[in-house]
């Protein structure tokens, strides 16, 4: 397992995107008085998890499909040019399902009290 195929496969220039409105958002609130490091950490960390699981499941769903072949155009794809394997991505997409899951559940903890955690649950 090589580090620099996974860092390729999550694709960093993506985690911009997710990661500045949540910034933006955060100095916006922050300048008027409000903003909260620990949720604004809490909203970061699972964006940009979010962010990477979505890029290894394009890279693993196009694979399956044959989207990701020798004609397609753009960057190779880490499955298609064999640096990583499609079971390995498998486990990665599990890992990071389980992770976005773990950091979504304690920003919506955090933000709805726990007072109001059952009403939220009983809404859904």
């Amino acid at each position: 397992m090589n580090l620099k195929y996974w860092i390729y496969a999550i694709r960093l220039h993506t985690l911009l995107l997710s990661s500045s409105g949540i910034t933006l958002s955060f100095l916006i609130s922050k300048s008027r008085g409000y903003g909260d490091y620990c949720t604004y950490f809490l909203c970061l960390v699972t964006a940009i998890l979010l962010q990477m699981l979505a890029n290894f499941s394009n890279d693993y769903g196009d694979s399956i499909k044959g989207v990701d072949n020798c004609r397609r155009i753009g960057p190779n794809r880490t499955i298609q040019s064999g640096l990583i394997s499609l079971n390995s991505m498998k486990k990665a997409i599990n890992i990071f399902s389980i992770l976005s899951f773990i950091f979504g559940f304690i920003l919506i903890y955090k933000s709805i009290k726990l007072q109001n955690i059952f009403l939220f649950f009983f809404i859904l």
